[in-house]
């Protein structure tokens, strides 16, 4: 098995759960993960159990983890030590993702969009990454790795619930 079949498999099943919930997306969420995380094999996604490169921000009460990350900064690229919000588990990772995109007005065109490539301008838009190629590398990650069949999942439970509550 692949090292993006092993990821897919540990993640997409608590992913479309998750985005369910919350009404995400799964293949901007598994795509975000991909990326930030080199399917699975990054420091942070190792040593922190973060998948989503999410910062300890002064709101954030848990632990947190030091790293030296890139970062594109008035058109160049420097790195800085950030800190990083820590998880127990990348269950944990995933659903701390979707409360911070739920959370916050600037995601809201992020949230209920269902259309994979404007999902992923609107969460580069509203400033998730400050890499200016992040909407297309998201969009590349999902169209080669056909990550939009767990989208079909996602609107396929939605519509069945839609159909539910009006009989």
């Amino acid at each position: 098995m692949s090292k993006v079949q092993a990821f897919l498999n540990k993640i997409a099943p608590g992913i479309v759960s998750t985005c369910a919930k919350h009404k995400i997306l799964p293949s901007l969420v598994i795509a975000q993960a991909a990326l930030e995380t080199g399917w699975g094999t990054s420091e942070l996604a190792t040593k922190a159990n973060n998948l989503f490169g999410l910062k300890a921000n002064n709101t954030w009460k848990g632990p947190t983890y030091t790293k030296v990350s890139a970062e594109h900064l008035r058109g160049q690229k420097v790195s800085l030590a950030s800190q990083f919000r820590k998880y127990d588990t990348w269950s944990d990772s995933i659903v701390d993702h979707a409360k911070h995109l739920t959370s916050q007005l600037r995601y809201k065109s992020v949230v209920s969009e269902y259309d994979y490539q404007t999902a992923c301008f609107s969460i580069a838009a509203a400033g998730y990454a400050t890499d200016p190629l992040y909407a297309s590398k998201l969009i590349n990650i999902i169209e080669r790795n056909n990550l939009i069949k767990y989208d079909k999942q996602l609107l396929n439970e939605i519509n069945s619930t839609h159909r539910k509550e009006r009989t």
